[in-house]
């Protein structure tokens, strides 16, 4: 797998090592590793777009995977630009956004004294479903009316930390849509919940509260 990369060269040029540049006649220290003189002779589509670049840097992997696993761990770029993952973050996604939780109140209460939340959804626990469903703040309405829509208890909205949380977590659409939601592969750590709202119930509708409220 190879990446010719254009950017890199602004930022090289404004960090001085002892009074030196990263940068020197179009070059970066490390712009080539890992590939061969035929590979760099090779177009690429990119070359396309890309037509003038001030420089090209050539790094290559050999990763023995199919084209289908492999495109998973080179999609995540687009969350965390420059940062690999699957190598460098123990096989835990970067998310960029906090993910949410919707709950009841007496579950939440019960994680408090526990120290983790063991809840999928509704009626579900981690352990019938293998994972915590989540959403992300836009989700989070349709999600609330759709799974809880006959409810008129309270329901309190659990806003976690993906960084806080150990377990690997997954964006995936295991309905077969194309909407991909926070999926939750292991227990919730209380402390890894950064806030808890509360929804507000308006004709026989939930919505978010003002505090989150675009």
């Amino acid at each position: 797998m190879l990446f010719a990369d254009p950017h890199i060269a602004r930022l090289a040029e404004e960090v001085p090592i002892a009074g030196r540049t990263l940068c020197h006649l179009g070059r970066v220290l490390g712009d080539r590793w890992g590939v061969s003189d035929d590979e760099v002779a090779r177009s690429f589509p990119c070359d396309a777009w890309v037509t003038r670049p001030t420089l090209v840097a050539w790094r290559g992997v050999t990763v023995h995977e199919s084209a289908v696993d492999l495109w998973r761990w080179v999609a995540q770029v687009r969350l965390a630009p420059y940062s690999y993952d699957w190598i460098d973050n123990g096989g835990h996604r970067s998310l960029s956004q906090p993910i949410f939780h919707i709950t009841k109140r007496p579950l939440w209460e019960s994680a408090l004294a526990d120290g983790s939340y063991t809840y999928s959804t509704r009626g579900a626990q981690l352990s019938d479903v293998g994972f915590i469903h989540c959403s992300f703040w836009h989700q989070v309405e349709t999600v609330a009316n759709y799974i809880y829509a006959d409810w008129d208890g309270d329901l309190l909205l659990l806003q976690a930390d993906p960084d806080a949380i150990p377990s690997e977590i997954r964006v995936e659409n295991l309905d077969g849509g194309t909407k991909g939601f926070p999926h939750i592969y292991g227990p919730l750590p209380v402390k890894a919940v950064r806030a808890v709202h509360q929804l507000v119930r308006q004709s026989d509708t939930w919505k978010l509260p003002r505090t989150l409220s675009p």
